[in-house]
């Protein structure tokens, strides 16, 4: 598969589960994607948010790069492991209900819940992309989400709300039957 077709099935899925996330659920079941392609996600909406502190992060591995990729990656986690480790508990729940229609293994419940996620990025970005501009919207989650607050507990939902909607959904949605991985995709040599 060449690049291209691969990110545009990647932004596919991240556009889905915007627009119509129970078709793109089922997709995604039917060919899963991997956990993976959802890191330079994570890595760009942090920089989008926090770009004072990503900053730091690279200057510092101009000096020590381990110190400076692990600084990185603390700010990373710090704003998106809660979610993430709700996505894998969301998909480990998932994979003990027992289902009609085939079993699927726990990773690819957790690459297909991880895409959940998408509104969660979109709107970090867009918050961090404003507040650059000087354009402050108080309830984006760019901001970290302190619920000692009312600020807090609205940010806590716009920014969760939407990804716990779609996580739950996503429980529900029948999986399609397994597809046999030998067959070739596209028409058959029959019907050409």
């Amino acid at each position: 598969m060449n690049f291209f077709s691969a990110l545009d099935r990647h932004l596919g899925w991240m556009g889905g589960m915007l627009v119509s996330p129970r078709a793109t659920f089922t997709r995604m079941l039917a060919r899963p994607p991997r956990f993976e392609a959802l890191l330079p996600w994570i890595f760009v909406s942090t920089a989008i948010a926090e770009p004072v502190r990503v900053g730091q992060a690279f200057l510092l591995m101009r000096i020590a790069p381990i110190d400076g990729l692990l600084l990185f990656v603390q700010q990373a986690f710090q704003r998106f492991g809660p979610p993430v480790l709700g996505v894998f508990f969301l998909a480990f729940l998932r994979n003990l209900k027992p289902s009609g229609d085939g079993r699927r293994s726990f990773d690819v419940w957790s690459s297909t819940f991880g895409f959940v996620l998408a509104p969660l990025f979109l709107l970090t970005a867009i918050g961090g992309g404003l507040a650059a501009l000087d354009l402050e919207v108080w309830f984006l989650p760019h901001h970290r989400i302190d619920l000692g607050h009312s600020v807090g507990w609205v940010r806590a939902v716009v920014a969760y709300g939407w990804p716990l909607a779609l996580g739950i959904l996503g429980f529900f949605v029948r999986a399609p039957a397994e597809v046999p991985t030998t067959t070739p995709p596209g028409p058959s040599a029959a019907t050409t």
